[in-house]
């Protein structure tokens, strides 16, 4: 899911994978999944994607996106891993 975020926040390229977090904002967790709740580990990784989403955007908002990585090195650390895996997988082009 790391890699998707990525892709639909630098691409627009939305992959089934991100989708799931749309369509669980949108029509909640028992209907997309059947279940009541969501897990430790699902939760975490629909957090991150989000946040991947939200790093993008004010990352890209910056006029200075060396300056914007110093100021925030461990969201710049995020993206960074992303954007190799979402290389690694194909999502994007390297």
């Amino acid at each position: 899911m790391i890699a998707a975020a990525y892709a639909y926040a630098v691409g627009g390229i939305v992959h089934n994978e991100f989708l799931l977090v749309d369509y669980i904002d949108h029509y909640g967790v028992e209907t997309v999944t059947g279940r009541r709740t969501l897990g430790y580990w699902e939760l975490n990784q629909i957090t991150l994607a989000k946040n991947i989403v939200a790093y993008c955007k004010e990352r890209d908002s910056s006029q200075d996106w060396v300056g914007w990585a110093r100021a925030n090195p461990e969201k710049s650390k995020i993206l960074d891993k992303s954007r190799s895996i979402a290389i690694h997988l194909g999502y994007i082009d390297g």
